[in-house]
């Protein structure tokens, strides 16, 4: 299916582990489809800049906000960072790495860490 470049304009998308190969390509598409995103991973700041910048995504419609979503404070640091800079979030895209899988729903902080 193919997008046109405005589909996603006006939406504020976070995705978490957005700094992967996968993450990486899928933040790129959701920008060339006029998306502003929140890139959420656990790496440094610097390194994260640099993948994004060497994937071709336009820093002026991304921001990235180093935090463990294991945590309930940093989740909460991420969104009102998230908040800050592009306004409300429209969707949330959960793309770090989980052992059980499941709705989304059913999965709180201890879950995800000890995978069960």
């Amino acid at each position: 299916m193919i997008f046109s470049k405005e589909a996603l304009t006006g939406e504020h998308i976070l995705i978490s582990g957005g700094c992967g190969a996968l993450g990486l390509a899928i933040v790129k598409k959701l920008v060339e489809c006029g998306a502003r995103v929140t890139v959420n991973d656990v790496l440094s700041a610097e390194i994260a800049h640099e993948r994004l910048a060497e994937s071709d995504i336009p820093a002026e419609v991304v921001t990235y906000f180093q935090a463990d979503t294991t945590s309930p404070a940093q989740v909460k640091s991420l969104l009102d960072h998230a908040e800050q800079v592009f306004g409300i979030v429209t969707t949330g895209l959960c793309h770090v790495g989980m052992v059980v899988s499941g709705s989304i729903l059913n999965f709180d902080a201890t879950c995800i860490v000890t995978g069960k």
